[in-house]
């Protein structure tokens, strides 16, 4: 039995439906980097790419010091990176689709995004 969630649905200007989920973005967690630029959030993945750049600089800086305390700082701020982007991931995504033209169709319960947008579709 597949779990229901919540999608937000879009239509692009050409028609086609696009469904996002509303909440935690687990491949925002788990792919954060990749998982912006495939969603062509190119602000949030530079930002991204820099402070992951900071961190592992900071982290290299406490290794050669053999800081044990600042180097758990560094990977709990890493960690908290990557929560974070899992957290916004998919409202980032939802204002992006917005301010592209896209138009906000519907929210509904389903168990996929095509399902969301199945339901959406057969309503109109």
């Amino acid at each position: 039995m597949k779990r229901v969630r919540t999608f937000t649905v879009f239509r692009d200007p050409l028609g086609s439906y696009h469904a996002v989920k509303v909440g935690f973005s687990w491949p925002g967690l788990l792919f954060s980097g990749i998982w912006l630029l495939y969603k062509r959030l190119w602000r949030h993945a530079a930002a991204f790419f820099a402070l992951a750049a900071l961190l592992a600089l900071a982290e290299t800086h406490f290794r050669q010091g053999d800081s044990i305390g600042g180097v758990l700082f560094i990977l709990w701020l890493e960690v908290g990176l990557y929560i974070f982007i899992g957290l916004k991931g998919n409202e980032w995504y939802r204002k992006k689709l917005q301010s592209s033209g896209f138009a906000e169709v519907g929210t509904v319960q389903a168990e996929s995004p095509d399902a969301a947008i199945g339901k959406i579709t057969d309503e109109r």
